[in-house]
Formats: structure tokens, sequence, C-alpha cells
């Protein structure tokens, strides 16, 4: 193994001297001193795959500052295509996980990025935008600081995920630009601000649509934006704790397509069940704590598809129906609400649930 990183080590340090850019690489913004996870063990090995690592990382933050929207030139092939090739050595060595697919027949360009739980303490690089072949990016479970650039607005990206870090400011309201976007998941950042009008603008793509936008664990605020019910192909939502306000958009029924829909812990006033009674594929729905006040609906026991309602901590009342034997359904959170006290008799739960919870009431 350690022959193998030196090799790789000594490539990185050749493409340096080719390139002629090593002062513009080691003052790239893109570079922080301490991008990599430290490895303490002292020995001779982790040394090694340390000073390869920062070698490797600085070069590929090189390659992402460096690229011009022209890959024609020999240079930039040959950066390319060697660091396709460094990053299979160094996953075979099991140092790094990224995983980066080259479009085209000859390393024109990087469709996918994945950066994903590397211990990056760093900040989103805004020179996305100078690879004009990348589509999806994954920085999940880094030490990720700042902003997102504003500067991404003017990609071609189709997935974004932020997941876990420190990211804190604003949606920048440039990111409606990326009329491509599909997937966009910033959850359990340090957000705030409104969601921005301008993404209303993803809708109206072409081809393609927001599909999956997830921004739960966050410090949001204003109420949920009542423009979701534009995005049509949306088939996950996901507000959970995100720091918005209820209530929820009654008009939510229009999003025929969602089948996940997470909202959760959101502050204002009470408001009815949403009317989701089109949405005959939804499989997950979690409206807990959400101010909901009246009857379950009973259509809710007539979805095939739906797996798991949970509707706690609600200001629900009535009875909970013994057609809670809904076929499909394996989990049922229906607890601290004001549901009349049912006797053991009158079980609304089936022994196959893999998760019951209904006879927990706010007032007893």
């Amino acid at each position: 193994m350690q022959a193998m990183l030196v090799l790789v080590e000594r490539i990185l340090h050749n493409i340096i001297r080719f390139t002629g850019n090593q002062k513009s690489l080691f003052l790239s913004p893109l570079l922080p001193a301490a991008i990599l996870q430290h490895h303490s063990s002292g020995s001779g090995l982790s040394n090694v795959i340390l000073k390869v690592k920062e070698t490797f990382f600085a070069f590929l933050l090189f390659v992402l500052s460096y690229q011009n929207n022209s890959v024609e030139d020999d240079a930039t092939k040959y950066l390319l295509c060697f660091l396709a090739l460094c990053t299979e050595l160094l996953q075979m060595a099991g140092i790094c996980r990224i995983k980066t697919t080259p479009s085209g027949g000859f390393c024109t360009g990087f469709r996918v990025s994945i950066f994903k739980q590397l211990n990056l303490p760093s900040m989103l690089p805004p020179y996305l935008v100078k690879l004009p072949h990348l589509r999806h990016v994954d920085f999940a479970l880094n030490y990720l600081s700042g902003t997102i650039p504003k500067e991404w607005g003017s990609t071609k990206l189709t997935n974004i995920s932020l997941f876990v870090n420190r990211i804190s400011g604003e949606i920048p309201k440039e990111l409606g630009s990326i009329t491509t976007l599909t997937y966009l998941n910033l959850e359990a950042n340090q957000f705030s601000g409104v969601v921005p009008h301008e993404l209303l603008r993803v809708t109206f793509a072409k081809f393609q649509n927001l599909t999956d936008f997830r921004i739960s664990d966050n410090s949001f605020n204003g109420e949920i934006p009542s423009f979701i019910q534009n995005w049509k192909l949306l088939q996950r939502l996901e507000m959970h704790a995100s720091g918005l306000e209820g209530p929820t958009p009654s008009n939510i029924s229009l999003l025929s397509n969602l089948n996940q829909l997470r909202i959760g812990d959101i502050n204002g006033p009470s408001q009815d069940f949403p009317m989701l009674r089109n949405m005959t594929g939804m499989a997950i729905l979690v409206l807990r704590n959400c101010h909901i006040t009246g009857e379950l609906p009973i259509y809710f026991w007539s979805m095939k598809d739906l797996n798991m309602l949970d509707a706690s901590f609600n200001k629900l009342v009535g009875e909970i129906p013994v057609a809670a034997h809904v076929g499909h359904l394996r989990f049922l959170d229906l607890s601290y609400n004001n549901f009349m006290w049912q006797e053991p008799d009158q079980p609304a739960c089936r022994d196959d649930l893999s998760e019951c919870k209904v006879f927990h009431n706010n007032y007893s």
C-alpha cells in the first residue's frame, strides 16, 4: 500500500510541475489549512497517508478552480484523467471516499462528485461553475461552514446534498436559476431567513423539475411557503423542525405525486387537518406537532400505499376508528392528542404493526 501511495504522490507532484501553476495551487481560496482529518497515530504509514491525502485534496480543489468551460486543451484533459486515476487508486487503498464519473469519452468533465463524510472543515467552493459537466454534488456529513455560493446559480446541477454541515445564512435566490435542479437536501445545518420565492422558478424547467426538497433541522423563519403547490412533480417534502411556521398550506393537496411528506414541530395557529384525499400514492405521512385540530379523516384508512402515519402531538379529537386495521399500515403514532379513551377490547392496532402508539393523550 505504501508504494502505491508514494506513486500517487509522485504523479500529483509531476502534474503540478507540468501545469506550472504551483503558486496558484497553494494560494487557491478553496484550500484551507486544515482541510483533512488529522491522523494522530504517528506511525510512518499514517504520515504517508496524511501527506498523500493533503497532496491529493489540494490537487482536487485546484482542478475544481482551474478547469475552464472549454476542455479541449491537452493540459485540462490530462488534469482530469490523472485526477480520475488517482481517485481510483486512493479508493483502492481505502484512503478516500470520493466518487467521480467522467462524462464523454476522454475525461471531459465530472458528472458526479461525492465528498461525503470526509471531515472537511472548509467552505463550499464557488468555482463549481467552472465544471460545466458537473451534475451531482454531495458534501454530506462534513464540517463545512459559510454560505452557499451564489455562483452555483449558474451551474446545471441536478442534485445538491449539504446534509449535516454547519452552513448558515439564507438560501441564495440565485439557486432559483438552476432550472435543472431535481434534488435539494439542506437538512441539519444552520440556515436562516425565508425560503426565497425565486426557488419557484425551478418548476418551469423544460425537462426536469424538483422532485425532492428537504430543509429539516434548520432555523428558517416565516410561514411555510405556499408556492410549493407549484412543484407538481415533487415526490418527497421534508420540513421537520425547520424553523418555519404554520399553517400547512391547504393547497398542498395539489401535489398529487407526493409520496413522502414530513412536516413537524412548527409554530403558528391551530389548523384543520390538511386535505390529502387525492394523494393516493402517499406512503409516509408525518404531521407531528403541527397544531392540528378536529377529527382524523377516515379516508386515511383507504389509502392502500400508506405504510407510516404519524400525527402525534396535535389536538385531534374523537374516537380512534376500528378501521385502523388498514392492510398496508406498518407504523402508526397518534399519541398525545385528545382522543376519547378506548377500552382494551377496542384496539385500534393490529398485531403485525411494527410500532403502534395511540393511547397516550394530552388530557386524561
